[in-house]
């Protein structure tokens, strides 16, 4: 209503918004983007696209010490949310985090591992708000543990990508092409034949 109320104009929009987010994994995406596109502006000689690149692919990522991810920021509040999610893992896409940091979000998928959780979930277990079934509450993504994998690779831990692209590949051919999958249970959500689920899954062929 509010968006209605202005005509759904983009500025107009901003302005009256309810809430408005800095989201970690939108960022993270776009920053890894940008760094990839820069290494082809350096090869083919624009130096001003170059550095326009290279600056979006270092954005300010917000770390939590205590809950040992990267965080969203409420920017009505200026103040970080304070819930770990799969989106939190995603900087790992670009050269932000410190090994330490890699560290602790290796052993959040880790000890997931060995409660017999699939990982990622979209929020973590022990938060408010997790939800196994519901949609972003908890579920798993299947999108984004390939992200999430490619970026622990990148950072140099190979083995543990391996593992959670094992674990990704199983779930699909244990319950199809599922939107999205109960990280307790492995059962397939949502949608039951989702494109995108197909294609993590190709990407995954061995």
């Amino acid at each position: 209503d509010s968006y209605a109320d202005v005509g759904w104009k983009p500025a107009q929009m901003w302005r009256v918004a309810p809430f408005k987010v800095a989201d970690i994994g939108a960022n993270a995406i776009l920053a890894a983007s940008a760094g990839e596109l820069a290494k082809l502006a350096s090869r083919f000689g624009d130096a001003d696209d170059e550095a326009l690149l290279a600056s979006m692919a270092r954005p300010p990522f917000v770390w939590s010490e205590a809950l040992g991810v990267f965080l969203s920021q409420d920017l009505i509040a200026g103040a970080p949310i304070a819930v770990a999610t799969s989106a939190g893992f995603l900087p790992m896409l670009t050269d932000a985090p410190t090994p330490q940091q890699v560290d602790r979000l290796a052993a959040h998928v880790e000890a997931l591992v060995a409660q017999g959780l699939l990982p990622v979930p979209s929020t973590l277990p022990g938060q408010p708000g997790f939800e196994p079934k519901r949609y972003w509450r908890g579920p798993v993504w299947v999108v984004v543990n390939w992200m999430i994998a490619r970026g622990f690779a990148r950072h140099g831990r190979s083995a543990l990508a391996d593992a959670i692209d094992t674990l990704t590949r199983n779930v699909i051919d244990e319950e199809g092409f599922a939107e999205y999958f109960d990280p307790c249970t492995r059962e397939g959500l949502g949608g039951g034949v989702f494109s995108w689920t197909a294609a993590v899954r190709l990407l995954l062929a061995r």
